[in-house]
């Protein structure tokens, strides 16, 4: 009797061990961080446009909850963007078809020119000094942070086509987009 109500006992605690064995917490020694594995890539892949602005620094960006998005806009000829210190970022632009103008900014912007992307040796992005104006084209990028105002438009006579990755605090822009930028008349 005493030995059927051992078995019975040991049962149970298997039983119960197999029920919560998912559940039990484990304990070891941390592992250490694994080394970065770079991706595999396979088939014909094209990187078409690329624009390295460097490391930004927790002062360019917002206090988390933040939120990343990625924007793809056409615009017409004539039409513009004039942004202000403090508008939310900061927001890198790429530049897919047309030509952007920058303008009027208030403190120095870091521009990427296409032809520098190309070369396994590229060099650091340009500086387009405060105030200065310049043309981009096709796989050209600028970095936009919050602290600076200035504006960006199509002075060209075909459409313009731009990627706009932008990291917002939380709440900043509305469901439709809208609220990075004032758009210009």
């Amino acid at each position: 009797m005493i030995r059927r109500l051992m078995s019975l006992a040991m049962l149970v605690i298997l039983s119960l061990a197999v029920i919560r064995g998912g559940s039990w917490a484990q304990v070891g020694a941390q592992e250490a961080t694994p080394e970065p594995v770079p991706p595999v890539f396979t088939g014909d892949i094209f990187f078409r446009e690329s624009a390295d602005f460097g490391i930004l620094d927790a002062d360019t960006l917002p206090a988390a909850p933040a939120s990343l998005t990625l924007f793809r806009v056409e615009f017409a000829p004539g039409a513009g963007v004039t942004v202000f210190p403090g508008d939310p970022g900061p927001e890198a632009h790429l530049i897919e078809s047309g030509t952007l103008t920058l303008r009027h900014f208030t403190d120095d912007i870091l521009v990427t020119r296409a032809v520098s992307q190309a070369t396994p040796d590229a060099v650091t992005p340009e500086v387009l000094p405060a105030g200065a104006e310049t043309q981009l084209g096709p796989g050209d990028g600028f970095l936009l942070i919050s602290a600076v105002g200035g504006e960006f438009r199509n002075d060209g006579t075909e459409p313009l086509v731009m990627a706009i990755a932008g990291i917002y605090p939380q709440g900043a822009l509305s469901p439709d987009g809208a609220g990075a930028a004032t758009p210009m008349p």
